[in-house]
């Protein structure tokens, strides 16, 4: 088998589009039971964001050397701040798009020591309106000849529910160039 190092992944330009998300964890200890209910009260310790979902797939790319650009849609909150800012620190540049009709996916996760004992999420998986995939859509195509790659990170919260995957493949096939999905 042929050595590869992270070397190999520098100067690969890869487009991701997919489905953004936050991923938050809670983290403590439990020591007793709510009186109010029957539930463990976790004493919070620790608070974490990272990038989910197609922001996790860029910021790992990202980590492999790779110059990497991120589409896809957030809402208008403090998540997508957050999102945003995270995605700058990590050096992948962002062209997420912001729908005021939904929130920014998010999966928060509480965790007892090591142990998850729940997780929320808020999003929404109705499908984007035609409007922004047009704008992502037209954002994103003038780039896909420079790339050397695109993903596709599809995670059901509606970006692709209509024509996009197809859009953005047909782009990518005439230019030449890859898709991974």
């Amino acid at each position: 088998m042929k050595n590869i190092s992270l070397d190999t992944f520098k100067g690969i330009r890869v487009l991701v589009v997919g489905d953004a998300m936050l991923d938050r964890y809670v983290r403590g200890e439990v020591s007793r039971i709510s009186p109010e209910a029957p539930v463990p009260v976790l004493s919070v310790t620790e608070r974490t964001d990272v990038p989910g979902g197609a922001a996790n797939v860029a910021a790992n790319l990202r980590g492999l050397g790779c110059s990497v650009a991120l589409w896809g849609i957030t809402g208008s909150d403090g998540q997508a701040g957050i999102l945003g800012s995270l995605l700058e620190e990590l050096r992948v540049e962002n062209f997420l798009v912001c729908d005021r009709n939904r929130p920014t996916t998010s999966k928060t996760r509480l965790v007892a020591d090591s142990q998850q004992i729940v997780r929320y999420d808020e999003e929404s998986n109705e499908p984007v309106s035609s409007e922004l995939e047009d704008r992502l859509f037209l954002s994103l195509e003038s780039r896909i000849s420079g790339a050397d790659a695109v993903v596709l990170s599809d995670y059901g919260k509606g970006l692709f529910a209509k024509g996009l995957a197809r859009r953005v493949i047909d782009a990518v096939h005439r230019s030449g160039g890859q898709v991974f999905i």
